[in-house]
């Protein structure tokens, strides 16, 4: 994996693929539980996106989904949107990344911190554990605080 200082907004509106960083849950109306962080951002820009991952959820379980028409994969990060990231998801998330990137020929997929943040966990634990498992495909986008 590689890291960069950039906002991953500004990849995706280059027409780069990135990641969301998700949980497991659905809420009464069928949608996706996205309601902090990297996940509302993508909420408000792409209208569709929690009724579309809440069916995916309903259907799937909690996993790693293209969504080709929205230029992005998900990347759950917790099961339940009130605790903290799970160490054992994040890895789980980024084995089916990798496995999703290869099948599809992807050269360069962005994703933001993973567990960091609203999610808890600090990045030197998250990142130890990602080197194993990410190749020079993912980049890994951070954006300083201000």
């Amino acid at each position: 994996m590689r890291e960069i200082e950039v906002n991953i907004w500004n990849k995706w509106e280059e027409g780069r693929i990135v990641c969301v960083l998700t949980n497991g849950m659905v809420n009464s109306y069928g949608e996706a539980v996205m309601g902090r962080g990297v996940a509302l951002e993508a909420a408000h820009r792409m209208k569709n996106l929690r009724g579309y991952l809440g069916a995916l959820l309903e259907g799937n379980g909690n996993h790693v989904f293209w969504m080709p028409e929205n230029n992005l994969y998900t990347f759950p990060t917790k099961h339940n949107w009130r605790d903290s990231s799970s160490p054992a998801l994040i890895a789980q998330s980024a084995f089916e990344l990798m496995g999703h990137i290869s099948f599809r020929g992807h050269n360069e997929v962005y994703l933001p911190r993973p567990g960091v943040g609203n999610g808890g966990l600090l990045w030197e634990d998250i990142k130890s554990l990602l080197e194993g498992i990410l190749d020079d495909r993912v980049i890994v986008c951070h954006k300083r605080d201000k």
